[in-house]
C-alpha cells in the first residue's frame, strides 16, 4: 500500500508512505508506481463537463454506449453491478460511481482529449490514452499526482506543486536552498465549488459513506473511491480544506488481484479514514467547511425535467452556477401539457 498527504494551500507534503518495509523494497509506490486509478479518475471527466456549462442536474441515460475502436471492435462498458436504467443526473452518477454515466459523459458532453487537458492542468503528469475508456480509469497515474490534482478542489481551483523540503540552512543559519514553488489557477470558483459539493455527496451518501457511518469521521470531506478490473487496484482519494490525502492498495505485480470484493471502499478507504481521523484529533486541526461563492446558488427545479418548476411539478433543489441556471419552464407538468387539441371530434 501507499499513502500521500499534502497541504492543498501551499503544496507541502505532510506524510508519505511508499510501502510497508523499506528493507524489503526501496520502491516508493507513492511517487514511482504508475497504476490504473479506476473510478478515482472520473472527477476529471465531470470537471471538464461542469466547467463547460453543464450542471450537476444534467441527465444522461444509464445505458451502455457502443463505441468503435481503432482495431474495429466495439467498446461496450458495463456498470459495476451490470445494472442499467433510464435518465440519471451527473450528481447521482458520480455519487454512486456509475460507469455508464461517466462513459456517456466523455462521449456525449466532452471528449477524451478535453478530459486529458483538464487532468494535465490539474497535475497529472503520466501519459494518458485518448480513448473513451479513459473515463473509467484505463490510464496509469501516480498516487502523488492524484492527490495533487484533488488538491485543486480543496484549494478553490488553485494548483500548487508538491514539495518535500521547505528549505536548507547552513550551520550559520544562512539559507542555501529553498524548494521551487509553482502555483497556478486552474478552475473557476464556480466549477470548483460544484465539484466539491458533488464529491461531498460521494462521501455523505455514496460509495464513500463508510467514512462517517463506520469510522465516525463526520467533517466536510470530498472524495472518490476507485477499483480496477479483477480487484487489482483499490483507491481512495479525498480532501478537506486543510489536507488532501490518497491511499492506494495493490500488489506490485498488477496481474495479481487483491481478492474478491476488495474494492476501493473495502481496501483503501479504511486506511484513509483511520489516518485522517487520527491526524485531525492528534494535531487538533481546525474543522472548516468549503467556502461557497456567491455565484453558486441553490435553485428549486422540477424533479423530472430539471427546469423551472410550475405549480404542478414535483420539486427538488440543486446547486447551479448562476450563469447556467435553468431559464426555461418545465413543459412536462406545465399548463400547456394538459391542454386538449381544439376542433370538432367526429
Amino acid at each position: 500500500a501507499s499513502l500521500f498527504t499534502m497541504d492543498p494551500l501551499n503544496g507541502s507534503i505532510r506524510a508519505m508512505i511508499g510501502g510497508r518495509n523499506f528493507e524489503e523494497s526501496k520502491f516508493n509506490r507513492a511517487v514511482q508506481a504508475q497504476r490504473q486509478p479506476g473510478s478515482t479518475f472520473k472527477p476529471f471527466v465531470y470537471t471538464s463537463v461542469i466547467d463547460n456549462g453543464y450542471s450537476p442536474a444534467t441527465q444522461l441515460l444509464n445505458q451502455p454506449p457502443a463505441i468503435p475502436q481503432p482495431d474495429g471492435t466495439l467498446w461496450i462498458p458495463k456498470n459495476f453491478d451490470n445494472s442499467t436504467s433510464g435518465l440519471m443526473t451527473l450528481r447521482s452518477g458520480l455519487r454512486n460511481s456509475v460507469n455508464l454515466i461517466a462513459a456517456n459523459a466523455i462521449t456525449q458532453l466532452t471528449t477524451p482529449e478535453i478530459v486529458i487537458d483538464y487532468a494535465r492542468k490539474m497535475g497529472i503528469t503520466s501519459e494518458l490514452p485518448a480513448y473513451p475508456s479513459l473515463a473509467l480509469g484505463s490510464g496509469e497515474v501516480l498516487l502523488s499526482d492524484m492527490v495533487s490534482a484533488y488538491s485543486v478542489f480543496a484549494n478553490k481551483g488553485i494548483w500548487n506543486s508538491p514539495y518535500a523540503i521547505e528549505r536548507i540552512l547552513d550551520r550559520n543559519g544562512r539559507e542555501i536552498y529553498r524548494s521551487p514553488r509553482e502555483s497556478r489557477e486552474i478552475l473557476s470558483a464556480e466549477t470548483t465549488y460544484l465539484m466539491v459539493d458533488m464529491l461531498k455527496t460521494v462521501v455523505k451518501y455514496g460509495t464513500g459513506k463508510a467514512i462517517g457511518r463506520d469510522y465516525g469521521f463526520k467533517i466536510p470531506i470530498g472524495g472518490k473511491t476507485g477499483t480496477t478490473n479483477d480487484y487489482t487496484d483499490a483507491w481512495f482519494v479525498g480532501f478537506t480544506p486543510m489536507l488532501s490525502t490518497g491511499v492506494w492498495v495493490g500488489v506490485d505485480d498488477s496481474r495479481i488481484p487483491l481478492g474478491k470484493r476488495q474494492s476501493g471502499g473495502k481496501a483503501a478507504l479504511p486506511i484513509w479514514a483511520h489516518f485522517m481521523k487520527n491526524i485531525y484529533k492528534q494535531l487538533e486541526i481546525p474543522v472548516v467547511d468549503f467556502e461557497q461563492p456567491s455565484t453558486v446558488r441553490k435553485f428549486k427545479i422540477c424533479k423530472e425535467s430539471k427546469l423551472i418548476p410550475t405549480p404542478f411539478c414535483p420539486v427538488e433543489y440543486e446547486l447551479f452556477n448562476v450563469r447556467y441556471a435553468p431559464k426555461e419552464e418545465c413543459q412536462i407538468h406545465g399548463y400547456g401539457a394538459y391542454q386538449e387539441e381544439e376542433g370538432a371530434d367526429f
